[in-house]
């Protein structure tokens, strides 16, 4: 594990040099209830949304984290202080990705892969480096530890049953006073307990699921005394206009996008607003149509998978099956939201991702090497490479996230479609000596025809 968190160390050693870019200046800078430990600010956190920009939403612990940061460590508004906060949380979540590892291999080696890969992979960067990411840091602690604690729950007995519990509990009220999404818990547990069946009985299951009803009592009771709604800008999530199909098979396409930029993550952008991503027009001849019908296949074709390998491959079959489920709060299929992409939306689905990778590449070497002895170490040296390879693009990413006009800068090359990119970097632009004529052609690209 040190050599583990040394990997990813050196992965994002240049993050800390990051500014308080994007949302992080608005929730940072201008939120005056985190500059002071006093009972009044305290109060005002537990009673008001997550920031003054984002008022539909409720995460105090995610709020009470930057007052420990700015107050308590003293580091105020200088960046440095948040991102290795963020760091040692992305750490501690690398540590619990090794050991949900060991309980689906059964084995440290392909355990420690999945960690390895996992942690520094690229398409993190939005969490990790971005400091407002903490929120998504925070809620995958809290599904992840809720998960380790809840199997050893169920097969534990007697009072260290109930201190498992207790802890299970603990860390679903961290994820999901810290993130909405953290509410996958109970359907990552039963996903879980119907992979493997065998490892406890039913009836020693019921107690958790009927204890995780209180954190969410305690959550809804706050969150409707505020009587809060969550804003929807059309800008940010174009679907929120669309008609049910449109919206259902564009959202399909957009799950299609992420395990290819996990694959492939030479083109990331911290935007993918109003019109990054196309809505389904219904001409399947086209190419942004012909993908959502390609991505509708690609499930389905996942879907059969899974099935198949339910009994023969159960590793597979779970971490498959994670992916999707852990997305499903910010997938715009169920429910929309305010946002119609973004990559931190996948910093917890993705550890199903890096799982059937690895799991591919164990279940691959162990069977050539019958035959090739040598087979299964130069699978292991293929990972380490990837590793090293992830490692290196997640340094040249975090150097996007240096100030305003580098992000902004990279998103516009890469989703040259998005306006609020364009919009954002030619504000950017317009402040700098002598750049108002590239910020007017800035302006008028993002204009919608």
């Amino acid at each position: 594990m040190l050599a583990l968190w040394a990997l990813v160390l050196a992965a994002y050693s240049n993050s800390f040099e990051a500014g308080l870019v994007f949302d992080n200046a608005k929730v940072i800078s201008r939120d005056a209830r985190i500059r002071a430990v006093t009972p009044r600010n305290v109060r005002l956190i537990l009673t008001e949304g997550y920031s003054s920009t984002t008022s539909g939403l409720y995460r105090p612990l995610t709020t009470f984290s930057y007052l420990l940061n700015y107050s308590v460590f003293g580091n105020g508004t200088h960046p440095a202080g948040y991102h290795w906060v963020n760091l040692a949380v992305h750490g501690v979540n690398v540590l619990l990705v090794y050991l949900l590892g060991l309980l689906v291999f059964g084995a440290p080696a392909p355990a420690f892969a999945v960690a390895a890969l996992w942690g520094v992979h690229p398409l993190l960067t939005e969490s990790v480096t971005n400091i407002v990411g903490r929120a998504d840091l925070l809620a995958a602690f809290g599904v992840l530890a809720g998960l380790l604690c809840y199997v050893r729950s169920a097969s534990a007995a007697g009072r260290n049953k109930l201190l498992w519990l207790a802890a299970m509990l603990a860390a679903q009220a961290i994820g999901l006073f810290s993130k909405e999404n953290a509410a996958i818990l109970p359907g990552i547990m039963l996903l879980y307990d119907l992979t493997w069946r065998e490892r406890a009985p039913w009836r020693g299951r019921a107690m958790a699921y009927a204890a995780l009803v209180l954190p969410f009592i305690a959550f809804f009771y706050l969150r409707g005394t505020l009587q809060m709604h969550i804003p929807a800008p059309f800008a940010d999530n174009p679907l929120l206009g669309a008609g049910f199909w449109t919206t259902r098979l564009t959202a399909i396409k957009v799950i299609g996008k992420y395990p290819w930029i996990f694959v492939w993550p030479a083109r990331l952008s911290a935007d993918y607003s109003y019109n990054a991503v196309p809505s389904f027009g219904w001409h399947p001849t086209e190419w942004e149509d012909a993908k959502a019908l390609i991505a509708l296949a690609g499930c389905l074709g996942a879907a059969l998978l899974a099935a198949g390998w339910y009994r023969t491959r159960k590793p597979l079959f779970f971490l498959l099956a994670f992916f999707f489920v852990a997305l499903l709060p910010t997938s715009n299929l169920a429910i929309l939201i305010g946002s119609i992409m973004a990559e931190r939306f996948v910093y917890l689905p993705s550890i199903g991702l890096a799982g059937c990778a690895i799991a591919a590449i164990y279940a691959l070497g162990r069977q050539v090497s019958r035959k090739r002895p040598f087979a299964m170490r130069t699978a292991w040296i293929a990972v380490g490479l990837l590793c090293l390879a992830c490692a290196g693009r997640t340094y040249a990413r975090n150097s996007d996230w240096l100030d305003e006009r580098s992000l902004w800068s990279s998103a516009v090359n890469v989703v040259p479609g998005s306006a609020k990119a364009h919009y954002n970097l030619g504000t950017t632009l317009s402040q700098l000596p002598g750049r108002l004529p590239d910020a007017i052609a800035e302006y008028e690209d993002g204009t919608p025809n």
